[in-house]
């Protein structure tokens, strides 16, 4: 089993912590796109945060780990874990409403982005990936 813990939900009002949370690091096939999950990157996060701001829209973020990742790499391999990961982030993109984002903003760390959710709704949404 994988255990996902979720680290929170944020509106982007409040979320002025946001921008000392994640090193970047880039490990990308282009400016925009992560090379193992195929979801948009940090950079591409960042940006988004920026024009949602911009043109004052609101949202909720949800950020998501996998904890003891590293058990996979070690007992499966890299090649097996990075497989790991394309089929997760192939999950969280199944349950994409119209208008939400995803991003993977570094190694098992992932910000899923539901746009004109109140706290409340995307708290309701977030129950369908409680996965154990």
């Amino acid at each position: 089993n994988i255990l996902i813990p979720f680290y929170g939900l944020f509106s982007i009002n409040e979320s002025i912590i946001l921008n000392c949370l994640f090193i970047v690091k880039y490990h990308s096939i282009s400016d925009n796109i992560d090379a193992t999950t195929g979801l948009y990157n940090i950079i591409e996060f960042w940006k988004y945060i920026r024009t949602l701001q911009g043109q004052n829209e609101s949202a909720v973020l949800l950020f998501i780990g996998i904890q003891n990742f590293t058990q996979i790499n070690h007992i499966h391999g890299y090649n097996f874990g990075d497989k790991v990961l394309h089929k997760f982030a192939d999950i969280l993109m199944e349950h994409a409403g119209e208008g939400d984002k995803v991003f993977r903003a570094e190694g098992v760390s992932f910000i899923y982005c539901f746009k004109g959710y109140d706290i409340d709704k995307a708290q309701r949404k977030q129950k369908v990936f409680k996965i154990n």
